[in-house]
């Protein structure tokens, strides 16, 4: 059953160049000549044109065609009960029930993907987390020792104003009696000049 109906050829016996379905009849069709006639190579030259558009039409008639045979039994098996090509019948609940497996399949894979973004996300975190921890370790470190050195250069301050005629003296045995005194009132100091 077609819907769209096939062209029907007219039992006209006067049919003119025109009404013929074969392109080679059509670009081999002679006219009369007349005393005013057309020129003979422009009847051609159009003739030829409209011979390969027509040519063009059939094919893509005949390629239409057989589309809307091919989708015609399908609706029929369609409305038969056969189902599609597979054998299964197209209800509603199969198209649901089809649309439901494919949102989990692809909800799982989903979160799949999400699970190893974000333990790569973790893994670069903690990366990132060890240089900043380092830093922070550096930085205490780097305070105790500011402070110890603070610290033993107050000392020495107040050990040169205590003992004023050390000033007179080389540099070097006042930095020694310095660090003797500092070791002797400094019991076991963690870190600093004097160790």
């Amino acid at each position: 059953m077609s819907i769209v109906p096939m062209p029907q050829v007219r039992p006209n016996r006067s049919q003119g160049p025109w009404d013929r379905r074969d392109v080679a009849e059509l670009s081999q069709t002679s006219f009369r000549t007349t005393l005013r006639g057309f020129d003979r190579d422009e009847v051609r030259a159009i003739l030829e044109s409209v011979a390969a558009d027509y040519r063009v039409l059939q094919l893509q008639n005949a390629s239409l065609q057989r589309q809307l045979a091919d989708l015609e039994a399908v609706l029929q098996a369609y409305h038969r009960g056969d189902g599609p090509a597979n054998g299964t019948a197209l209800t509603p609940g199969h198209v649901l029930q089809r649309a439901n497996d494919e949102a989990r399949t692809i909800l799982m894979d989903a979160q799949v993907k999400a699970e190893q973004t974000m333990a790569r996300v973790a893994a670069r975190a903690r990366e990132a987390e060890r240089p900043i921890e380092q830093l922070e370790e550096d930085q205490r470190n780097f305070r105790a020792l500011l402070g110890a050195t603070v610290s033993e250069l107050l000392g020495v301050l107040s050990m040169t104003h205590r003992h004023p005629s050390a000033g007179h003296d080389d540099p070097r045995q006042i930095a020694g009696t310095l660090l003797v005194e500092t070791s002797a009132s400094a019991p076991a100091a963690g870190t600093g000049l004097a160790q």
